[in-house]
C-alpha cells in the first residue's frame, strides 16, 4: 500500500510516501487522526511497523479496550496488550441482558486496576453481582455512570470501590440508592461532575 502526503514548504510542495516518514511523524499523524475507542484497531492491522508505533505510545494515543455486549473480554485479553478498559452499555438499552452479557461485564470488572470507565444499566440482581466484584479500589476509574429503571432501586453498599475513588472525575447515578455516597465523595478529590437522578429517599 502506498499513501502519498503533500505539504507546502516555503515556495514549493514536497511529496512523499508514508513509508518514508520517520516513526515520530507517523505518531503525530496517528495522534491527529485519533486512536480512542476502536479506531486504533485499523492502524495496527496495516503493517507490523504501524503496530509497533501504536503500541509504543499507548498513553499518548489514548488506547483503550472497549467492552460491549457482543465482545468477549476474555478474547480481547488474549489478543491485545494490557490497556485501560471501558465497560459500556451503549447498544444494550433495547436488548435484555443475558447471562453471557452479565458474565462478560464481571470478567471486565475483575480487572479493577485497568477499568477507567463504567457505564451500566442495572437491575437489583445485576447490581448485587457487580458490587460483589467491586469491593476493592479502582485506581484508574475516572467515569462512573450507573442507572436503573427498576421499581425497587438497586442499593450500593458502603464497601463499594473500597470506599475510595481518588481519580474519579464524573459520577452519575440514576434510580440508585447509595447511602454511603458522602463518604466516597470525600475521597474523590478530582471529581468535576456529580449527577444524581431519581434518587429514592432511602438512598
Amino acid at each position: 500500500m502506498i499513501i502519498k502526503f503533500e505539504w507546502y514548504i516555503g515556495s514549493f510542495y514536497r511529496k512523499v510516501t508514508i513509508g518514508t516518514l520517520p516513526d515520530d511523524d507517523l505518531l503525530e499523524i496517528f495522534d491527529f487522526y485519533g486512536c480512542g475507542y476502536d479506531e486504533w484497531h485499523t492502524l495496527v492491522h496495516v503493517c507490523r511497523r504501524w503496530r509497533n508505533v501504536v503500541f509504543a505510545s499507548p498513553r499518548r494515543l489514548r488506547l483503550q479496550l472497549f467492552c460491549t455486549r457482543n465482545r468477549s473480554v476474555k478474547e480481547m485479553l488474549d489478543v491485545w496488550p494490557e490497556l485501560p478498559i471501558i465497560i459500556s452499555d451503549e447498544g444494550w438499552y433495547d436488548h435484555p441482558k443475558t447471562v453471557e452479557n452479565v458474565e462478560n461485564v464481571i470478567s471486565a470488572l475483575e480487572l479493577n486496576d485497568r477499568v477507567s470507565w463504567i457505564n451500566l444499566r442495572v437491575s437489583c440482581s445485576d447490581m448485587e453481582r457487580f458490587a460483589a466484584v467491586m469491593l476493592d479500589p479502582f485506581p484508574a476509574l475516572t467515569h462512573l455512570d450507573i442507572w436503573s429503571d427498576d421499581e425497587m432501586a438497586p442499593v450500593i453498599s458502603d464497601s463499594f470501590l473500597g470506599g475510595s475513588a481518588p481519580r474519579l472525575q464524573r459520577l452519575s447515578l440514576e434510580g440508585i440508592s447509595f447511602p454511603a455516597l458522602p463518604n466516597l465523595h470525600l475521597s474523590a478529590t478530582d471529581l468535576v461532575t456529580l449527577e444524581l437522578w431519581k434518587t429514592p429517599h432511602s438512598g
